[in-house]
């Protein structure tokens, strides 16, 4: 599935905040985790405003998101979601591309992603895409925000970072 990616506008902020709850749901989540993840899931026109924050658009509709936060030659990806439909259908493939483009254009060396366990896989593949040459996983056997903690939802969160060619990156981690 072919897209074009393009930068989002505030007033998007509400579908893409739909769009990261109903891919969350995907993960077989019940609705009323769900319903306790919408603040963390939640973008404001400020947010995106403020951010990079690019949508994946197919025949006007938007298919797609990622924001990122950058700050001197570092970013985290905050947020990279995509309509169910589109799932394993490229779209997170090409907006993956399109965010290891920007990241190199703006200077950044690190992308540091906190994710849910069920997209490492799809991290991980991306990380082949040429840009990093090393990948950090962490995991954490504990969650620290109240949502996963009060659902009793403790599963090996994840915490990537992918570092560019010729950078290095020291945080004092461990890394198990």
């Amino acid at each position: 599935m072919n897209v074009h990616i393009r930068r989002a506008i505030p007033e998007e902020a509400p579908i893409l905040t739909s769009i990261a709850l109903e891919s969350k749901a995907v993960w077989g989540y019940d609705k009323e985790f769900i319903e306790q993840c919408r603040e963390e899931l939640t973008l404001t026109p400020e947010y995106v405003r403020l951010h990079e924050v690019y949508v994946a658009q197919q025949h006007n509709q938007i298919v797609g998101f990622y924001g990122l936060t950058v700050d001197e030659g570092r970013a985290i990806l905050d947020y990279l979601y995509m309509i169910p439909a589109s799932l394993r259908q490229g779209v997170g493939r090409q907006l993956w591309d399109d965010l290891i483009k920007r990241a190199k254009s703006l200077g950044v060396s690190v992308i540091s992603i906190d994710a849910d366990p069920h997209a490492e896989r799809f991290y991980l593949h991306g990380s082949r895409a040429g840009w990093c040459h090393t990948v950090w996983v962490y995991r954490r056997s504990y969650v620290t925000t109240p949502t996963f903690r009060d659902f009793g939802i403790m599963n090996d969160w994840i915490i990537l970072k992918f570092v560019a060619e010729g950078a290095t990156y020291e945080d004092g981690m461990t890394l198990v």
